[in-house]
Parts: C-alpha cells; sequence; structure tokens
C-alpha cells in the first residue's frame, strides 16, 4: 500500500517550533501538539518537491514531521525525537570546538567559569541548546520504552487512525476534530459520502469474515 501525506505537522518536542515559511507567514506547531496545513504549505514538505531536502533539514533539526498513515504516531515522534537530538548535539559540538580555540587565546579553559558564562550567553547552555539535547534524549529513552513494550505484546506499529472522525476512503485520509465535523463534511460534500459510505460497507463486510488488520 502506498505511503500517504497527512496534512498534519506534528510536534513531540516539548518546544514551540516555528517556521519561517513564505512572503513574511510563519508555521508555528505548539509544543506537544500539531497543526493542519493548508494544500500549500503540505506541497513545500512533500520529499521530492524543489527544496525539500532543505525543508527535510530543518524538521528534523527542529524535531517536527508530516504525519504519514504507514507508521505509528509513536515510532514516527520516535524519529523525529531522535533526528533532533542528534542534529542539535552536532551544532553544540562544533560550536564548542570553536569556543575552546577562540577562548585558549586568552588562557581560558572549560574549568573557568567565564568559558561556561560565554557558552551561556550564546545559547548553548544547559538552559540553551545543550539542555534541549539533554531533554530530547530523556524523551527519546522514555518513548522508545514505550515502543518496544508495543512490539513486546504484539501490538502493530501502523497507524492507527480514529474512523469515527476521519474519511479513510480519500488520499491520504482526512481526519476532523470531531464526528460531528466530518458529517457536516459528508453533508455538503455527497460525492465523497458516496465514497466514505463505500469504504465502511467495505470494512464492515471485512470485519465479518474476519479478515481486517485489526
Amino acid at each position: 500500500m502506498p505511503v500517504s501525506v497527512t496534512n498534519k505537522m506534528v510536534n513531540p518536542t516539548p518546544f514551540d517550533v516555528s517556521i519561517e515559511w513564505h512572503a513574511g507567514r510563519t508555521i508555528n506547531v505548539p509544543a506537544d501538539s500539531f497543526i493542519y496545513l493548508d494544500n500549500d504549505q503540505i506541497q513545500d514538505f512533500t520529499e521530492g518537491q524543489p527544496g525539500s531536502e532543505a525543508i527535510r533539514s530543518l524538521t528534523r533539526h527542529l524535531g517536527v514531521f508530516v504525519q504519514t498513515d504507514d507508521r505509528s504516531y509513536e515510532v514516527q515522534a520516535l524519529e523525529a525525537l531522535k533526528s533532533s537530538a542528534e542534529s542539535k548535539a552536532v551544532q553544540v559540538r562544533g560550536f564548542m570546538q570553536n569556543a575552546r580555540k577562540e577562548l585558549r587565546e586568552l588562557n581560558l579553559t572549560e574549568a573557568d567559569d567565564a568559558f561556561q558564562e560565554y557558552v551561556d550567553s550564546h545559547g548553548y547552555g544547559d538552559k540553551g541548546l545543550r539542555g534541549q539535547v539533554e531533554t530530547l534524549k530523556k524523551r527519546v529513552r522514555w518513548l522508545q520504552t514505550k515502543v518496544d513494550e508495543q512490539l513486546a505484546e504484539g501490538k502493530s506499529l501502523r497507524a492507527q487512525w480514529d474512523v469515527t472522525r476521519t474519511i479513510m476512503a480519500v488520499d491520504p485520509p482526512r481526519e476532523f476534530p470531531t464526528p460531528v465535523q466530518m458529517e457536516l463534511f459528508l453533508f455538503e460534500n455527497p460525492d465523497i459520502a458516496r465514497l466514505h459510505n463505500a469504504w465502511k460497507v467495505a470494512q464492515e463486510k471485512a470485519e465479518a469474515a474476519g479478515t481486517t488488520d485489526g
């Protein structure tokens, strides 16, 4: 089954994320939350589009991702947290290497308070980027445990959709805030409603035959 990209950008980190987009517009994704991208935005975050690799590099660094339907949220969030921790750790190491060279000329080492003050003042200390790396690593360890538990229990790591508020008959699946909002959309879009109803009938038949993925 082909991978479908949703219009949901997820931020599994504890840090608010802002991405400069076009014409002064900013995409803001709150910590531990998600937003819905519009059609123009989702195109820019789709792999294979011009400039998509640079955008993917940025999202990996920030720890956000556009959710797909091939894997569970937990697996995708874990991957995003790992990528962000690694990318930010590289940035910290690069800064520290340059700082050691620069401050060595002033006879300062990491044991000196002035060295740490220099690091903190540039946003790379425990209250800055280095602290973010440690926080992300803690999240990675915690979430990895949960994913391992799911595997041990034989649970699927495929994406789990709430079908009471998701239209699965379109590609990508379209998720709504509530079932009522989905019903309103279907009321206004009878062609999609027919596809949705046909999908429901097919699912009911599959369940009766015991052939659903579960």
